[in-house]
């Protein structure tokens, strides 16, 4: 990777811009969280630790391997693509 002298790095401004575009995306992803937890909770029933767990726990080992899946579905045609595990 090269080496960004101070006049190719980002200004504070142009920091401050990409942080509130991000807003609309994670305030969506949360509200939508908070909302799937509750269902959870009130009307499946199940305890908040669970619930909390099947919203976070359970996502974070599974998504590496559901990319790296499509991932080679997708390009194995051109065979560039190679799973690294």
């Amino acid at each position: 990777m090269a080496i960004t002298t101070a006049s190719e790095r980002l200004s504070r401004r142009t920091k401050l811009l990409y942080g509130v575009g991000d807003t609309g995306f994670s305030l969506t992803s949360t509200l939508i969280g908070a909302y799937f937890l509750l269902f959870l909770t009130d009307v499946v029933g199940l305890r908040p630790a669970l619930a909390g767990l099947a919203i976070t726990g359970a996502e974070n080992p599974m998504t590496p391997r559901l990319g790296a899946n499509l991932g080679a579905r997708i390009y194995k045609r051109w065979q560039i693509y190679r799973i690294d595990v």
